[in-house]
């Protein structure tokens, strides 16, 4: 049989063969790119319809905020005359005389929330700190004057402002997210529910950055909230807006929140009072806004007070603590906080007694502070001393492992709950290190090594990627456990009862910048991820001689290049010192910090 002769295929005839398919061809790339321009040029289209929405609800919401700070005006204005002098006495009263002639009925609380609605207006004018008066204020104010006075709660007739991410019926609560325009809450956060039923007053809402993992107070709605201390420099986040408000006089107590420094960072810079409470022992966050839309694995947001001074914040504490027994035992009914203990105060650790042994640091042992936040902590040491405590150096938590356990524990979604809130968002210059660790976490594993190595040539701060793994956020939880362990058992082993850190790595720096400064966290966040209670005192401000000193900071990290440059024209801002004791052991805080302000009143008088 013979075999078949295959034909060789000849060059021509490919040609010929490909060139009956080329139109075609031609024709399928050209569809394809016609597809691709027109979905784009749609999402185009929907993104500039969304923001022209955006920009529309921004604008309702200040006309709606100007049509209700202007009728409070016009108020207040119509009896200036009569009640200023009175208003100018309350706001210098002791919070315990206020509270006294508010329950005995020598001030009306009505009158009093005058006094803060003016003083406030007129903070919020110097510094945009304000984001929406409570228009029912006043109303709530006179139902306080009206009841017997066995009625009258511990903080009755009290003016509170609000951080702007707590629930409050009625009212817009965005932490600082345009898309949240337009959806009024329908319940109170449960915290507020307490403060009313404790007989306080809410009677406004302060700004917000987009992340309250920032401490750059600002977002695309209100824009940025100056510092009462000066006006072009940065008030902290993300509880700045209360900071500021409170440091400027025009409030004298507030309820934030802290995730990494949020109610620590701002009365630093601001001049106030605060305490970061034990997650366990906080103010309830139910009914509060995240900028995600799940809460973090770890470390958990733990709500608190700001205060005008030491008195108020500690009465405030006190009063809330004792609530949370009271309504235990009378079986109240409402909305409750399983994650919150029942520790009532004891006054036993922090009253006067046997002298304490406090450890303190001047450094983290990774980044040198702004030279007048190591001076005020020397300037504590001794002032504690004089009080009878006894003050050893003592070492850090390791801060690199820090933050890397807390960077990564804090993105374990991989930002993905973040990037979804912020996709349908406007941004603004508070997100600038947020968007570039998001963007970080989405590359490829090996472009993440080479953008590690890329930064470690400018800095020794270390980019790591979340732990996104089952596998590695178990072992990143056991690593946080066994750290925080192995440092309660150093501080036991020295027989430490408490610990004196700087306030702040920085005073508060040019306004619109801290968003690209992540290293302002690093004074916080040992203790959250540690779960510590932490206090912050003002302890001062920044003299010439400290900022001399600027210049004698080393020349070898990118750090250094910041801290130079935020902190010229810093001479005159606040500085503060932290006091951190372990957790559920806040009376041991507010004794030292009260120690602190006693002797501090002493030296003042004697020099």
């Amino acid at each position: 049989m013979r075999a078949r002769v295959r034909k060789p295929v000849m060059r021509e005839d490919l040609w010929a063969a490909g060139s009956r398919f080329l139109p075609s061809g031609f024709y399928m790339v050209c569809g394809l790119t016609v597809v691709l321009a027109g979905w784009w040029t749609w999402k185009f289209y929907q993104k500039r319809v969304h923001r022209t929405r955006l920009a529309g609800l921004i604008r309702e919401r200040l006309i709606a905020n100007e049509s209700i700070q202007n009728d409070i005006q016009n108020r207040l204005n119509a009896i200036r005359a009569q009640d200023e002098p009175n208003w100018d006495r309350i706001r210098t009263l002791d919070f315990q005389v206020l509270i006294q002639e508010l329950r005995d009925g020598s001030l009306r609380a009505k009158t009093v929330i005058h006094a803060y609605q003016d003083a406030a207006i007129k903070t919020h004018q110097e510094t945009n700190c304000v984001v929406r008066f409570i228009a029912e204020a006043e109303a709530w104010a006179e139902a306080r004057d009206t009841l017997h006075p066995e009625e009258r709660g511990p903080l009755h007739g009290i003016p509170i402002s609000v951080k702007e991410c707590y629930f409050i019926k009625g009212y817009e609560s965005t932490a600082g997210l345009t898309w949240l325009l337009g959806h009024p809450s329908e319940e109170n956060a449960l915290i507020v529910d307490q403060m009313i039923s404790l007989g306080a007053v809410p009677f406004c809402m302060t700004n917000v950055p987009q992340s309250m993992f920032s401490i750059q107070t600002s977002n695309p709605m209100f824009g940025h909230t100056g510092n009462p201390h000066n006006t072009e420099r940065e008030c902290g986040g993300s509880s700045g807006g209360e900071a500021a408000l409170i440091a400027g006089g025009g409030s004298i107590l507030g309820l934030g929140n802290d995730i990494g420094g949020s109610l620590r960072n701002p009365a630093a810079l601001c001049g106030c009072y605060s305490l970061k409470p034990t997650y366990g022992r906080h103010l309830s966050q139910i009914n509060s806004r995240m900028p995600t839309p799940y809460n973090c694995i770890w470390p958990k947001s733990v709500g608190g007070f700001l205060a005008k001074d030491l008195a108020t914040l500690k009465t405030a504490w006190k009063c809330t603590w004792a609530n949370l027994k009271t309504i235990n035992e009378s079986g109240w009914t409402g909305p409750e906080d399983n994650d919150i203990i029942s520790i009532p105060w004891r006054e036993d650790l922090c009253s006067q007694g046997r002298p304490l042994l406090i450890g303190y640091y001047l450094d983290d042992g990774f980044l040198l502070p702004h030279p007048g936040c190591s001076r005020v902590v020397e300037e504590t040491v001794i002032l504690l001393k004089s009080q009878g405590h006894t003050l050893i150096e003592i070492q850090p938590p390791d801060i690199e492992t820090t933050i890397r356990l807390y960077s990564g524990l804090i993105f374990a979604d991989n930002g993905a709950g973040l990037k979804e809130s912020l996709d349908a968002d406007l941004w603004d210059s508070s997100m600038v290190a947020t968007r570039a660790f998001l963007l970080f976490s989405r590359l490829p594993s090996f472009v993440q090594k080479i953008c590690s190595a890329v930064v470690s040539r400018f800095t020794k701060v270390k980019i790591t990627a979340p732990f996104i793994t089952g596998k590695s956020l178990l072992k990143a939880m056991d690593e946080k456990d066994q750290l925080r362990n192995d440092y309660l058992a150093y501080l036991a082993r020295l027989g430490v009862h408490a610990i004196l850190t700087p306030g702040a790595i920085m005073p508060a720096p040019p306004k619109g910048t801290q968003g690209e400064f992540p290293f302002g966290i690093y004074a916080y966040i040992p203790w959250n991820l540690f779960n510590f209670c932490a206090g912050i005192v003002p302890m001062g401000e920044v003299s010439k001689t400290d900022q001399s000193l600027v210049r004698e900071l080393p020349n070898t990290d990118l750090f250094y290049d910041y801290l130079r440059r935020f902190s010229d024209g810093s001479v005159g801002l606040p500085l503060s010192v932290q006091v951190v004791a372990r957790n559920f052991e806040e009376e041991i805080v507010f004794r030292i910090m009260e120690d602190i302000v006693e002797a501090k009143v002493k030296k003042d008088k004697n020099t």
